[in-house]
């Protein structure tokens, strides 16, 4: 099991050493941010000292060799736009992300995974049918246009709930709506199909002719066994929802990571777009990381590949 672990860390390493260089490319590829850092009527050297102080005068080889020395020790350099260090912004952000992305995975497992049971149990009935639409609809429906027609109905039309900001649990429900809305269906989508194949094996055949109550056979027996692929799914879900929640944040001016960071990109601010890459990707590699290891102890023959 040590080996296991070791071997998906060192996977996980290089995944997040690949991502360095990827963002770091991306972010000198879009121009050079030299006059950014400087105004309009600057001399030539006051942009070769700039220049200088950020290391940008160096062979891209160097400054990505000095960009990844600095970022092992946290050090992500100073934002250009808001003046502060780039990973200390980050992560006065990275708290609304996750409150916002947890709420979303939760309502999602709540919501999407006794609904692919209960579909999977009344295979062909009106419950399944039902449930099988609201997951196709939910998983057609743009993300973006869930989050709007929520605010036009609740906040617009019925003034139930606010449009935007963070001051309040309330504030919270509408963008928790809409990043577990594709979830949901994802997660009912996939129980079902699980739970089916679950379902008509022989051992749950078995545990039937034994006389076990249904819903002891469903939960015990099927479930179980059904519960592997949706470990996978779930953490995949949650590190991608840690990730992808930009477009909701930005709908709902919710004070995350997302907003900050298309506001970075905005400004061309490639210290604090490079510290928001890596801390979530960081995020999604460790979930995955996580699933992972919880794999290996649900199925022992993972682990021995």
């Amino acid at each position: 099991m040590v080996r296991y672990i070791v071997r998906r860390m060192l996977f996980g390493l290089l995944a997040l050493w690949m991502v360095s260089m990827v963002v770091f490319a991306a972010m000198r590829i879009s121009g050079d941010v030299t006059y950014l850092l400087v105004g309009m009527d600057a001399t030539e050297q006051e942009i070769a000292t700039i220049r200088t102080q950020y290391g940008l005068d160096r062979a891209l080889p160097m400054q990505y060799l000095i960009f990844a020395g600095r970022a092992v020790q946290g050090d992500f350099g100073t934002s250009i736009k808001y003046g502060v260090p780039a990973l200390e912004l980050v992560l006065s952000r990275l708290p609304h992300t996750i409150i916002l992305s947890l709420t979303g995975f939760t309502l999602a497992l709540l919501i999407g995974v006794p609904l692919g049971i209960m579909a999977a149990s009344r295979r062909n009935s009106v419950v399944d049918f039902g449930a099988t639409g609201f997951a196709l609809i939910g998983q057609a429906m743009p993300g973006f246009w869930v989050g709007i027609m929520l605010q036009l109905v609740f906040s617009v039309r019925l003034g139930w709930l606010p449009t935007s900001g963070s001051e309040s649990w309330q504030h919270l429900i509408l963008p928790a709506a809409t990043v577990s809305w594709f979830s949901i269906a994802a997660f009912m989508r996939l129980t079902r199909s699980s739970m089916i194949e679950a379902l008509d094996t022989d051992y749950v055949k078995f545990a039937r002719v034994k006389g076990n109550p249904e819903h002891v056979v469903v939960l015990k027996h099927a479930l179980r066994n059904a519960g592997i692929p949706l470990v996978t799914f779930a953490g995949m879900n949650l590190g991608a929802l840690l990730g992808g929640a930009v477009v909701v944040e930005s709908i709902f001016a919710w004070p995350g990571v997302g907003q900050l960071m298309i506001a970075a990109i905005g400004a061309r601010d490639y210290p604090t777009v490079q510290a928001a890459v890596l801390v979530t990707a960081t995020m999604f590699i460790s979930i995955n990381l996580a699933v992972d290891v919880l794999y290996g102890l649900l199925d022992p023959r993972i682990r021995n590949e």
